[in-house]
């Protein structure tokens, strides 16, 4: 026997909605509802069969082990421990009884359920009541309609889709239609696994696969082994696959329809570049999620994945219903799902996570402290959201997590404080000790992380405390290889211990949010900065502040002075700010900025004015555009290979400066650069005649020198500087 899908009677009552949230549903209309008769049935949970794999129904959790899958289920009659249990044995379902004697019982089409009863398609189990004998029977009589809706009737089928559980259900039943196949990395492997194991049979019984009977191209030598392309080992080595990487996602996906070769290079980049999204954020009561890890585990374990996850966690709120959330709830249950998941139930080690969530009550800490024990010792990349409660000095936000971070190359940490209180009166806020009290927390993670070179820190909603907060352990010696700082921001607070940092960054990213308290205001500050790490960064993101009222007289006419040369600098991306006067950059050079001397190894540029420098009221934005691309010059980079304009790009490139930056940039490749080009070329052309010679030239023409181009995601160590 397959899986089985277990559905649960709907009724006509219209308080039945929260009696189905209680049994793990969130609404009719969002869930698979199959009618049968004039009885209307709702999915339940999907059940799979894995020999000797437990399923318990009841209230109260205790342990994977003896429970196995626990489902909870809040209806009438239903014990307030465990009622019953379904369990896996020779590829059959059977059904337990756990009440005993004394207990409301467990029965199966009307039938008492005595030791173990076998559960076949059709079947109708009930806990607590005799139920219904056909699913089309309904009883709904007056004297009964309240008390029959409230209990738990199930009715055991085979599941409509397995795979739909991974999305958003539908009503209509058509999974195709509705976007349940949306590109995440479960349907996608469920899909291609389904392709390679029906090509494999096919193989070995002798019979040509279905990608196989395509007629081949002539000349491409390829007619005995029976395919389009021959990309095998020993035969154009790994083209395939180089040619494939350089595609977004979504080509890469429609790529698999090619043939079986195409689908297992075009595979081996998705488990690369994919994320596997684990949204448990949206009501952890629901059963679909309850048994989302469970699901994935089984539906992955014949996969190589790379294990990168999206984990999204719920808070204590979610956890079930009002006073059934406590010892034994489903936040037990959560907690011991992750323990297994993340400490061996996952077949592969978990490399990249991106984790978001809340930590206001112990039961959330454990289980957040929980996950990362758990996947420390392989973890390359992680990044976290956390929203922390420091409302209280009894708070466990505060206190140190226990973990062990060896070979963790990326960290992202951006933490959120809840700074206010909810009274009778409405929210009040309170005086935060801006991140302070997190000083155990972040020393936690620094000691942790030996390894780590890239290091990125949002502190918009905690200030620049925290911020200041990490810097300094890294000047006390913390993260020892790292050479990679993206900054939310860079009031002076944080620019002052920039300046103590004893490291040579080949990446800096200085943001900013825009907020008041958070604004530089010694731009001095900010010089010394960008003169500190000029000789060593090959990657510089810089956005310049907004002007404010109370310094627009004091900023006027003043900018930010760059140094005389960036001898590494291989990509360079800066926004300037909205205003009449704005901070501008000023170049050390007397004419402006001069690309060949300030920027002799610049592949990367993008610039953006923020607003339309050629609107007459934008005066700021104007002259940071033509900073860069001046009106009047004739100096040539032809270094740039890459050139990223976000205004340009918008508009079309429909403006007066398109031209005038083909020019200075002979070697940069975009639509409209290409466009204005063209356009130059016809229009010289026009009224001319070509002369041709009567002669053959002997000259021979030599190849154009291609420029390297890197990518926004491109490692930026990858483009070799030419520095003695």
């Amino acid at each position: 026997m397959s899986g089985g899908e277990l559905l649960i009677r709907l009724g006509a009552s219209p308080d039945h909605l929260q009696h189905l949230w209680c049994c793990g549903m969130k609404s009719p209309v969002s869930s698979h509802i199959r009618t049968f008769g004039d009885q209307k049935w709702q999915r339940f949970a999907l059940l799979y069969n894995v020999e000797g794999e437990k399923y318990t129904i009841g209230q109260r959790f205790e342990d994977r082990e003896t429970q196995g899958e626990y489902l909870f289920c809040y209806c009438d009659r239903v014990s307030k421990s465990s009622h019953c249990q379904i369990t896996c044995e020779g590829g059959d379902f059977f059904v337990q009884n756990l009440q005993g004697r004394q207990g409301q019982g467990t029965f199966i089409n009307g039938e008492q359920v005595i030791g173990k009863v076998q559960l076949k398609f059709g079947d109708i189990l009930s806990l607590g009541v005799k139920g219904l004998a056909d699913p089309a029977q309904v009883d709904l009589s007056k004297k009964g309609k309240k008390k029959e809706d409230k209990t738990a009737v199930f009715w055991f089928q085979e599941p409509l889709q397995l795979e739909s559980m991974y999305t958003s259900s539908n009503s209509n039943g058509d999974i195709h239609k509705d976007g349940c196949f949306s590109g995440t990395l479960v349907n996608m492997v469920m899909e291609n696994n389904f392709r390679v194991q029906k090509a494999k049979k096919e193989q070995k019984k002798g019979q040509k696969s279905s990608d196989t009977k395509k007629k081949p191209k002539r000349g491409d030598g390829n007619e005995q082994r029976g395919q389009i392309c021959d990309f095998t080992p020993g035969r154009n080595t790994l083209v395939l696959y180089e040619i494939l990487k350089h595609l977004p996602l979504d080509d890469i996906k429609t790529c698999r329809l090619v043939c079986s070769t195409w689908n297992d290079e075009a595979t081996k980049l998705l488990m690369k570049r994919s994320v596997a999204p684990l949204d448990l954020s949206q009501g952890y009561i629901s059963v679909a999620s309850r048994v989302k890890l469970f699901s994935y585990v089984h539906e992955m374990k014949d996969v190589v994945s790379q294990g990168r996850f999206c984990l999204e966690l719920p808070s204590c709120s979610d956890f079930g219903p009002e006073g059934k959330g406590g010892k034994g709830g489903p936040g037990d249950k959560l907690l011991s799902d992750m323990t297994w998941f993340f400490k061996g139930g996952f077949p592969h080690p978990v490399t990249t996570l991106d984790l978001s969530g809340s930590v206001r009550c112990k039961k959330e800490w454990d289980m957040w402290s929980s996950i990362l024990e758990n996947v420390g010792l392989h973890l390359e990349e992680l990044s976290i959201k956390l929203e922390l409660d420091l409302t209280t000095q009894e708070s466990p936000s505060s206190k140190p997590f226990q973990v062990n971070f060896p070979v963790l190359k990326q960290l992202a940490l951006k933490p959120a404080a809840v700074d206010k209180i909810f009274t009778q009166q409405g929210f009040e806020f309170i005086e935060v000790d801006n991140g302070l009290k997190m000083k155990d927390w972040v020393v936690s993670f620094v000691n942790a992380s030996p390894k780590l070179q890239s290091l990125t820190l949002d502190s918009s909603d905690l200030y620049s405390a925290f911020t200041t907060l990490v810097l300094e352990q890294v000047i006390q010696g913390g993260f020892p290889h790292l050479n990679s700082l993206k900054l939310s921001d860079y009031p002076d607070s944080t620019l002052k211990v920039l300046l103590k940092l004893p490291r040579r960054l080949e990446k800096l990213t200085l943001n900013c949010n825009g907020y008041e308290e958070e604004t530089v205001k010694d731009l001095s500050l900010l010089e010394e900065v960008i003169k500190k790490f000029s000789p060593s960064l090959e990657y510089f993101k810089i956005t310049l502040p907004e002007v404010d009222e109370e310094r627009e007289e004091l900023w006027k006419n003043k900018g930010v002075k760059i140094p005389e040369v960036f001898p590494r600098l291989r990509i360079f991306k800066v926004t300037g700010a909205p205003g009449e006067v704005s901070v501008n950059l000023i170049f050390s050079d007397v004419s402006g900025l001069n690309y060949e001397k300030q920027f002799p190894n610049l592949a990367y540029l993008s610039v953006d004015p923020f607003e339309d420098p050629s609107s007459t009221g934008n005066v700021g934005s104007k002259a940071f555009f033509e900073m860069f691309f001046p009106a009047e010059t004739e100096q040539i980079c032809k270094s740039v290979g890459a050139l990223d304009i976000p205004y340009l790009k918008e508009s079309g490139g429909l403006c007066e400066y398109v031209g005038r930056i083909a020019t200075m940039f002979p070697n940069a490749k975009n639509k409209y650069l290409d466009n204005a080009r063209i356009k130059e070329a016809q229009s010289s052309g026009k009224g001319r005649k070509r002369k041709v010679s009567a002669v053959p030239s002997t000259r021979t023409l030599r190849p154009r020198k291609r420029v390297a181009v890197p990518r926004e995601n491109d490692d930026f160590r990858a483009f070799p500087c030419n520095v003695v």
